[in-house]
């Protein structure tokens, strides 16, 4: 699922990445595709890219334990 974002606020973009990854799709990939100027000159709009790059790794280590859990169970039974 390719999830675009053109200058959107982080909460927004949190929500999205986390209503995709909570799919039921077996085999899904989630990708954000960030189309901001890479190269920021306002300090506020630099500090929101840099959140923004941050959230994959915030939502990857939030999902990790629960995906571990439900992997564990699915080898189980």
């Amino acid at each position: 699922m390719l999830v675009p974002s053109y200058d959107e606020e982080v909460s927004v973009i949190r929500k999205t990445l986390l209503s995709a990854a909570l799919q039921e799709y077996p085999k899904m990939r989630v990708v954000l595709l960030i189309d901001d100027n890479p190269i920021q000159k306002n300090p506020e709009a630099r500090e929101k890219l840099e959140a923004t790059k941050k959230l994959i790794q915030e939502i990857t280590n939030l999902l990790q334990e629960p995906r571990a859990h439900f992997e564990h169970v699915l080898r189980v039974f």
